[in-house]
């Protein structure tokens, strides 16, 4: 049976419009406010949900706003009494199904609703290879993939979730490294308690510690309050930390205690702090090399590298494209409320040839942006890179430097060489700075200041 929301402040509408779709064999739920309404929705499935644009406290424009952050969003139909164009274009530009002006025909309303839900089972209809679980939130998560090296990925997670094991995620930027490590938090003994997840290359090191541990209040001027850490929030959970690669030394130093110990202090604190996390951690670059040049310590390597997950980039598991571009049309599909586009057969065959640098994310966003700007029944080829393109030219145009005659000092012949190698980086991963590298057992940052101090320049500033 159907289940639909519906949303409205005014009771006698509620019981009119749940009235209608019981006639109908249809799960009515009512409900009198957005905030109410969002909660439901993150708590349990909808097919739909029918929303009044006037409500107390949030309106409805902005509950439809929020839905499109649910992991799976719910189709949403807008009705209101006060109408107005701007109104109706926001809401569709929103992702609304569709926008009804009070007071309207029963037969209109069952009608949308009818079509709604018949977009929404075309999608839940569509069958993807790989296993599915459920977030913190009662949200179904699917991984996608049937090529051999994902299986044995699969197999790999089920055996580590049973254990509390620390678990390092190596691969490209793009792979889903962050869906593996909720995968295995959410198929383990920790699922219910907390999965907090931190960008370690995302802040600046003087901020990493604070939003580790953060602080007592009156430890600095501003801190007013006591503001917990990430490694607090997770406590009975799991912490994945993301481009663990990227920490800095200092920084490396506390969070060895912490996986030692189970214990820290917060900034400006006395007294220690005792948490039970399990720590996932992840990386594109080779921390072996980063361990051999000094940039990452040695013991905290062998602390987080009790099980290792390498997820191999997308170009090395073509077989899974197809099935993976599916799988964001239809994604994409519900996110916009909408039916899911067709791909032709040219335009899947210019999709497979792709070199995908940016692996799955990338993927995921051209195929949104296609879904978004393209034509209204189906992705044309024309909407995605073709392999060797202006952008893979533009990449490659950054050619190695051939060292001069003559006598070089010792810094000029080291600069050279640094130049070389990076460029031929470069071009090896078509301009993807991130994968340069990690190819090159670097950090991001150190990337960005070598390109800045040997005056590297692209053509165009590319992925």
């Amino acid at each position: 049976m159907n289940k639909v929301l519906i949303v409205d402040d005014e009771k006698n509408m509620r019981e009119m419009l749940r009235d209608i779709l019981r006639d109908r064999r249809i799960d009515a739920i009512p409900c009198g406010d957005g905030e109410t309404a969002l909660e439901k929705m993150a708590q349990e499935p909808f097919d739909a949900c029918i929303l009044d644009l006037s409500l107390p406290g949030i309106s409805g424009l902005e509950v439809l706003r929020r839905t499109r952050d649910l992991t799976t969003p719910v189709p949403i139909i807008m009705i209101t009494a006060y109408g107005t164009i701007d109104t109706a274009v926001e809401a569709m530009r929103l992702g609304a199904f569709d926008f009804i002006i009070k007071p309207f025909d029963v037969s209109r309303i069952i009608q949308t609703v009818s079509k709604c839900l018949e977009a929404a089972s075309l999608v839940s209809k569509i069958q993807w290879s790989g296993p599915q679980f459920e977030d913190s939130r009662g949200q179904t998560i699917q991984i996608v993939g049937q090529d051999e090296k994902f299986r044995h990925i699969f197999d790999m997670v089920q055996k580590i979730a049973r254990t509390d094991a620390a678990v390092l995620i190596r691969g490209e930027s793009g792979t889903g490294k962050e869906l593996v490590a909720q995968a295995i938090h959410c198929n383990g003994p920790r699922k219910d308690g907390p999965f907090i997840a931190v960008n370690c290359s995302a802040l600046p090191d003087t901020l990493l510690e604070s939003e580790f541990f953060c602080f007592e209040k009156g430890a600095f001027t501003g801190a007013y309050n006591v503001k917990r850490g990430k490694f607090e929030l997770a406590d009975g959970g799991t912490i994945f930390l993301d481009e663990i690669g990227d920490m800095p030394p200092g920084m490396q130093v506390k969070l060895l205690r912490v996986l030692q110990e189970r214990v820290f202090m917060r900034i400006g604190g006395e007294k220690e702090i005792r948490v039970d996390v399990r720590v996932i951690a992840a990386t594109n670059r080779d921390l072996e090399a980063a361990v051999a040049d000094g940039e990452f310590r040695e013991d905290l390597y062998f602390r987080l590298n009790v099980a290792t997950i390498f997820l191999p980039p997308l170009r090395e598991r073509r077989g899974d494209i197809p099935e993976l571009a599916r799988f964001f049309v239809a994604r994409a599909a519900a996110k916009n409320n909408a039916r899911p586009l067709e791909v032709p057969d040219d335009t899947m065959a210019r999709i497979q040839s792709y070199e995908w640098r940016g692996n799955i994310r990338e993927l995921e966003n051209s195929i949104e942006r296609a879904t978004i700007l393209g034509d209204p029944n189906l992705i044309a080829p024309s909407q995605i890179p073709a392999a060797g393109g202006k952008r893979e030219r533009e990449a490659a145009s950054a050619e190695p430097i051939a060292l001069p005659d003559g006598i070089l000092t010792l810094d000029e012949a080291t600069a050279m060489a640094q130049r070389e190698a990076i460029v031929r980086a470069l071009r090896k991963t078509v301009g993807n700075k991130a994968e340069a590298a990690r190819l090159l057992g670097i950090s991001n940052k150190t990337l960005y200041n070598k390109l800045s101090d040997l005056d590297i320049k692209l053509s165009v500033d590319v992925r």
